[in-house]
């Protein structure tokens, strides 16, 4: 249970830090970028080691 909602946390974080600049007014940043990559990474690994699949 509490695996799966650490996959849809990830897919919020992907969405607010990666495509979320694609539409800010903001210049796109690279740092903030990797680190929603590596964010959501890190989420889907701990929610896979959670349901028992990693």
């Amino acid at each position: 249970m509490f695996g799966q909602s650490l996959f849809e946390l990830a897919n919020f974080v992907a969405a607010a830090w990666v495509f979320g600049q694609l539409i800010g007014p903001q210049p796109f940043s690279w740092m903030l970028m990797s680190a929603g990559v590596i964010a959501w990474g890190t989420f889907v690994t701990i929610g896979l080691w959670l349901v028992g699949e990693g």
